[in-house]
């Protein structure tokens, strides 16, 4: 069990906020992102360039989950980000416009196809992981090759880490690595990552 050379907690209004580090690894909790899911009717016509303006980012499609190098953006750091869950479903991070908003023109973008924008913030959890050691810890309970000549940054997966559904995105070289997960089991896996 790595040593804790530093432990805080910082907590915020919602008593979810907190940062760890150890030796190796950088952790913390990113908890002030709006995160929203985005679910059209499959096989429906969706016009995405128009929907990818209206967010502000772009909307990967399943290639980019399994292979194929896309990015879900170019910028990671305050910007709109968009994971792919499904045909027609897409988890949104920080969508620039507001919901009401996105909901109006949606219905137009979707060409009429049934669609439905539901606020999931507090479904899920971020931690973002950094340091020398992330890769090695990331690797031990995960199948994905996150060695960065596999997984560069900008890549993401959809994954199991420690037996939980995530989604790990690469966020840069440092490396520093952003992880989603069900709120209800985020604690189990920070206490899992400093373990």
């Amino acid at each position: 069990m790595p040593e804790l050379t530093a432990s805080f907690a910082l907590q915020g209004n919602d008593g979810q906020s907190w940062s760890l580090q150890t030796e190796q690894l950088g952790l913390h909790a990113v908890d002030n992102i709006r995160k929203l899911r985005l679910q059209v009717r499959p096989r429906a016509e969706v016009d995405k360039s128009r929907l990818e303006k209206l967010l502000g980012t772009v909307l990967p499609d399943k290639s980019a989950r399994e292979g194929a190098h896309q990015s879900p953006q170019d910028k990671v750091n305050n910007e709109a980000t968009a994971y792919w869950l499904g045909p027609n479903d897409w988890l949104l991070l920080d969508p620039v416009q507001e919901t009401d908003r996105i909901a109006g023109a949606l219905r137009e973008a979707a060409g009429g196809a049934t669609s439905v924008l539901t606020d999931v913030s507090d479904a899920w959890s971020i931690i973002e992981i950094t340091g020398e050691g992330a890769v090695s810890r990331l690797a031990q309970g995960c199948s994905v090759d996150l060695h960065d000549r596999v997984f560069p940054a900008g890549r993401y997966a959809l994954t199991r880490l420690q037996h939980l559904s995530v989604i790990i995105h690469r966020l840069d070289d440092t490396p520093r690595f952003r992880i989603l997960v069900d709120r209800s089991v985020a604690q189990y896996l920070r206490d899992w990552l400093v373990a």
